[in-house]
């Protein structure tokens, strides 16, 4: 299957949902063709995954429509797009799902951003607006890898868990 991840942060950027990206590309590597769609200079390459990354220091208008045409392009190409919460992504989406009828589903990947959204009235109409534009929506990620460190125990049981969480997460994406 060919599948986009349309995502506001990525590595090297050191959010958690940057880091969930990361990770749900290289598993999804294994089966699937991906293509990452984000804002980003320099972004982290991952063998077999196609990074289309829109200058942040563009300004605003130009990189929401380079971001708007990437999305778009990717999109087109892809079985699947998974879209994480954002209101620089959301935007790109809503305009998008008008034009390229794809399967999208919508993912809350930045629970923080999720819960600040109630803050203000636009953001809340991209998220609502969104979340009503995607096949489904997606409210929960696996928590991040847990450590392992030197002189502690190593964590098989915490592991195994992370593992299992992804599995069920993959399954919930329909991957």
């Amino acid at each position: 299957m060919r599948v986009a991840i349309c995502t506001p942060l990525y590595p090297p950027d050191v959010a958690p949902l940057a880091e969930y990206v990361r990770t749900l590309a290289e598993r999804l590597r294994e089966h699937h063709t991906v293509t990452v769609v984000t804002y980003g200079r320099l972004p982290v390459e991952i063998a077999g995954v196609t990074i289309v990354a829109i200058d942040k220091r563009a300004p605003l208008l130009t990189r929401l429509y380079r971001y708007l045409r990437a999305f778009m392009q990717s999109a087109r190409d892809a079985e699947l797009v998974l879209v994480m919460n954002g209101a620089s992504t959301e935007l790109p989406f809503i305009l998008a799902s008008y034009l390229v009828k794809t399967k999208a589903f919508f993912v809350v990947g930045d629970v923080a951003a999720h819960e600040w959204v109630q803050t203000t009235i636009l953001r809340k109409f991209l998220e609502s607006t969104s979340m009503l534009r995607a096949r489904k929506v997606v409210l929960e990620v696996p928590n991040p890898r847990p450590e392992i460190l030197p002189l502690d125990e190593y964590p098989v049981g915490a592991l195994r868990a992370y593992e299992h969480d992804w599995e069920t997460h993959l399954h919930t994406l329909g991957l």
